[in-house]
């Protein structure tokens, strides 16, 4: 028996005699101060030194944010900006002669592929870069952009800026890149990154690039050499490992001008460079019924 649960029990006992003999008097006895009834606080019991060390694991193991990053923080991936020079043909370009009332031209676009090992995973790494010259105020409409997200591919790092007509160059901010859900259908939704280029003017030239790391390798992308408007020039490379093969299509390009193939070698990667470069394609309008856009503009895949 614990001896403090004795003294408890005798001064209860003392507590209760003195009310009983009130209860016969009338008058209650007042009680000693030893008498008084004694308030007991439970008692702290420490946890054991193992079970504090795995607490204080779990706290640190656990993230301070464990939400997506935002489009500020992962399309612009930390690379440093390079962009290819501007020539002067291009600053002094103010319409097409080939397509008098295009609203915009396409002065390049390009895309740059790698089929590369990372980690136990093969990916085909991508680099997209596209510059467009704004004619007229019809075509300050192309200053929105909207990169599509796909299933199987990641993007990022995007970078985008304008050269005014005078010369000045304005980048995009990387808060000002957003991820935007284009299509939802219960559970199943496709996204895109989207921006708008900052001080769009007629005279303007507007420039981005991003990557894509794209997963699907039994079929590549498709690359549209055209657009909505008049592309002046359009290029495509793809770096294809030794080990892997692929059957190239190039439709609607011309017979004259089939992909060129050399040796291509990074790192311990080695295989075959296909390059595929299209000059003065006219643009199609979208209309009513037309083709798909595999059907209307020249392709490879």
């Amino acid at each position: 028996v614990d001896p403090s649960s004795k003294s408890v029990i005798l001064q209860v006992d003392r507590v209760m005699s003195a009310r009983r003999i009130a209860a016969n008097t009338g008058h209650e006895q007042p009680l000693k101060p030893e008498d008084a009834p004694v308030r007991y606080a439970p008692r702290r019991e420490s946890l054991p030194r193992n079970v504090l060390l795995r607490i204080g694991l779990i706290l640190v193991l656990i993230p301070t944010d464990t939400g997506r990053p935002s489009a500020a923080e992962q399309p612009p991936g930390g690379k440093a900006e390079v962009w290819p020079e501007i020539t002067q043909d291009e600053r002094d370009l103010k319409r097409v002669e080939q397509d008098p009332d295009a609203d915009a031209v396409v002065l390049l676009k390009e895309r740059n592929g790698r089929i590369l090992k990372r980690a136990d995973d093969v990916v085909n790494v991508i680099d997209v870069h596209v510059r467009s010259k704004v004619l007229n105020e019809r075509g300050k409409r192309y200053g929105d952009v909207q990169i599509k997200a796909g299933k199987y591919s990641r993007v990022s790092n995007i970078r985008a800026r304008t050269i005014k007509a005078d010369g000045t160059v304005v980048p995009l901010a990387p808060d000002q890149i957003f991820e935007k859900v284009t299509l939802q259908v219960g559970s199943y939704k496709e996204t895109a990154w989207v921006f708008h280029f900052p001080a769009v003017e007629p005279g303007a030239i507007l420039e981005y690039r991003y990557d894509r790391h794209d997963n699907e390798k039994i079929f590549l992308a498709p690359f549209f050499f055209a657009g909505s408007e008049f592309t002046l020039r359009a290029r495509l490379t793809q770096a294809v490992p030794e080990d892997m093969g692929y059957t190239i299509l190039c439709g609607l390009c011309p017979s004259s001008q089939p992909p060129t193939m050399t040796p291509w070698r990074e790192g311990k990667a080695k295989g075959t460079m296909y390059t595929q470069e299209l000059r003065n394609i006219p643009g199609y309008k979208d209309e009513i019924l037309m083709p798909p856009e595999r059907d209307a503009s020249p392709r490879l895949e």
